[in-house]
C-alpha cells in the first residue's frame, strides 16, 4: 500500500508497505504515536475472569483516541522550524519527567576516568572483568528513566515489556497482566 502527502513547500512523504520516503527535505523527524484500545478499568482488577470488561473492537475508537495523542504533538510542532519543532517536543518531554527523575541521586564512587568513556566503552570493559560503579549508576539511571516514561498519569501503567520491546511479537504477547506481574513493574520504584 502505498501514501504520498506533499507538504506545503513542496517536501514529498511516501509510504510504501512501511518503508519511508522523505524527497525535497533538508531535514526531517518522524514522530511515532502508538495507541490501544485497551481501556485501565478497576473493573479488570476486582471483576472475576469472565466478567471482566472486553477491549474496545471499533477501529474507529482506536483511530480517534491516537488522533487526539497526534492533535496534541501536531499543535507543539505546526508552523515550526525542525529545530524550533524538536526544541518544543524535547521541552514538554524534559518537563514532564525531570520533577520526577530529580528526586534520587546514586553516588557508588564512581572513578572520575569512567566519566569518559561511551557506554559501549563500559560494557565492554565490564565484559573483560573490569566494573565501573558509574555503569551501575548509569543502569539504575536508565531504569528510573524507563518506568517514569512509561508510567504517566493518566495512561496505562507499564506493562510486562513496555514500549521498547524489539519483538514484532513479543513472549506473553507483552500483556498487562493482572497479578503479580503488573506489581513487579513497580517493585524498583519502592527501593
Amino acid at each position: 500500500m502505498e501514501n504520498t502527502y506533499t507538504d506545503k513547500d513542496g517536501t514529498s512523504i511516501t509510504d510504501i508497505d512501511g518503508a519511508i520516503t522523505v524527497s525535497g527535505a533538508k531535514s526531517a523527524y518522524i514522530v511515532v504515536t502508538l495507541g490501544t484500545d485497551y481501556e485501565l478499568s478497576s473493573d479488570m482488577f476486582t471483576s472475576g475472569e469472565n466478567a471482566k470488561p472486553t477491549n474496545e473492537t471499533d477501529i474507529e475508537y482506536t483511530k480517534a483516541k491516537i488522533s487526539g495523542y497526534m492533535s496534541t504533538i501536531e499543535a507543539k510542532t505546526e508552523g515550526k522550524s525542525f529545530n524550533e519543532a524538536y526544541s518544543a517536543l524535547r521541552e514538554s518531554h524534559l518537563a514532564d519527567y525531570t520533577e520526577l527523575f530529580g528526586r534520587v541521586t546514586l553516588d557508588l564512587g564512581c572513578k572520575k576516568s569512567d566519566f569518559s568513556l561511551t557506554t559501549d566503552e563500559l560494557l565492554k570493559s565490564r565484559q573483560n572483568g573490569s566494573a565501573s560503579t558509574y555503569l551501575d549508576t548509569l543502569i539504575f539511571q536508565y531504569g528510573r528513566y524507563l518506568l517514569i516514561a512509561s508510567s504517566r498519569s493518566g495512561a496505562l501503567p507499564a506493562n510486562l515489556q513496555g514500549a521498547w520491546n524489539t519483538y514484532n511479537t513479543p513472549p506473553w504477547a507483552a500483556a498487562y497482566t493482572h497479578n503479580i506481574n503488573v506489581e513487579m513493574n513497580y517493585w524498583h520504584a519502592f527501593s
